[in-house]
């Protein structure tokens, strides 16, 4: 006997709906952006969308204002900087970085920190660059040093042009050592605390004072804005360290020497509650930068 079995007509059905969450799909792999497009974003009219000029004046703005938010008794003072800095190229892509730095209040009677910095630069795609390196501050009050620290940093900074004027953003952490020195009923000890910092700053030509391009000097004004954030267990009060408000000329003598005259305005909550100080500093830069020659084994600078 043959056996045939009932046949059920196959028939197509509706696929079942995709499960979306609250923030919508996610983008294909090939929608998300690449570091070429983070790289070189799109231009519009000649500027770069989204670094126009209201975002720059936005955050100098916005640092100054979130830090005076808050009432607190203010110090003012007056402080003078003077600093030194140094490039050294050793090839296209690694460089020798150092600084170093006086600062001293009252007009200059009154000596109150030392700087000195170097590290490591390293070239990276996209006109980014990344640096490391090692710092020591030495703090004076009343002609003594009544506190030193040693800095570990990194940073990354990364330049591009808005037409005429050159933008640079620049991202800093610094691991934070200090040792306080003993003075009288009051002990030494020692803290550690991690601060991060983001300064947007905007190099604007003004004369060139030659016909060559390059080569002639040039007067540069220089308008910037620097936030400082502290962390750790110890930050209580000044969590929201510094904010540095930057303007004044710049004189680009040659393509490896530059010298600027500059104003600070720094305002910073200090660990004390309810404390500030607000600082009008004239600060004195000297910029310098060299080229090793790749056929002088002897290591002279170019």
């Amino acid at each position: 006997m043959k056996l045939s079995l009932p046949m059920r007509r196959l028939t197509s059905q509706k696929p079942a709906p995709a499960v979306t969450s609250t923030l919508g799909a996610l983008p294909a792999l090939h929608e998300l952006p690449t570091l070429q497009a983070w790289g070189n974003p799109p231009r519009v009219g000649g500027l770069s969308k989204g670094w126009g000029v209201p975002y720059l004046m936005v955050f100098m703005l916005t640092g100054t204002l979130v830090l005076k938010a808050q009432k607190r008794s203010i110090v003012h003072t007056s402080q003078q900087w003077v600093q030194v800095y140094a490039q050294v190229e050793i090839n296209g892509k690694l460089s020798i970085l150092a600084d170093a730095g006086m600062r001293q209040t009252h007009n200059g009677k009154w000596p109150s920190q030392r700087l000195i910095r170097t590290g490591i630069g390293y070239r990276l795609p996209y006109n980014w660059q990344g640096a490391t390196g090692f710092a020591r501050f030495s703090f004076q009050q009343d002609g003594r040093t009544n506190r030193q620290e040693w800095r570990i940093w990194q940073e990354l900074n990364r330049s591009h042009p808005l037409g005429s004027i050159t933008l640079q953003h620049r991202l800093r952490a610094e691991a934070r050592f200090f040792e306080q020195t003993p003075s009288g009923s009051e002990p030494g000890g020692h803290s550690f605390n991690m601060r991060f910092r983001y300064r947007l700053q905007a190099s604007i030509p003004v004369a060139r004072l030659g016909r060559k391009k390059e080569e002639s000097p040039a007067l540069m004004l220089t308008v910037a804005d620097e936030l400082f954030v502290n962390t750790g267990k110890e930050i209580i009060h000044n969590t929201l360290d510094n904010n540095r408000l930057i303007v004044g000329p710049a004189l680009r003598i040659n393509p490896r020497l530059m010298v600027a005259m500059l104003y600070n305005h720094q305002y910073g909550h200090r660990s004390g509650r309810n404390t500030a100080e607000s600082a009008e500093i004239c600060w004195m830069t000297l910029t310098w930068k060299g080229r090793l020659k790749a056929s002088d084994k002897a290591g002279r600078f170019q």
